[in-house]
């Protein structure tokens, strides 16, 4: 699944969304998630999704805090 300026190329079984300006280029990717934004790129694979929200929640009192 593609979304926003996503170029693939022998990608299977992976979600590419960009919401930045810029050109987001997968290739030889499986199962794997990809999220660009102005902000942040997040790269991993499909497996970690459950860990993301965790992770986010240990920015609270970092200097990346305002991306909670």
């Amino acid at each position: 699944v593609t979304h926003g300026d996503v170029v693939v190329e022998n990608t299977v079984d992976s979600l590419l969304f960009n919401y930045s300006k810029k050109l987001t280029i997968g290739i030889d990717l499986q199962e794997m998630i990809v999220i660009e934004t102005d902000d942040v790129l997040l790269v991993c694979p499909k497996s970690s999704v459950p860990k993301i929200k965790k992770f986010v929640e240990n920015l609270s009192g970092t200097p990346h805090e305002h991306l909670v």
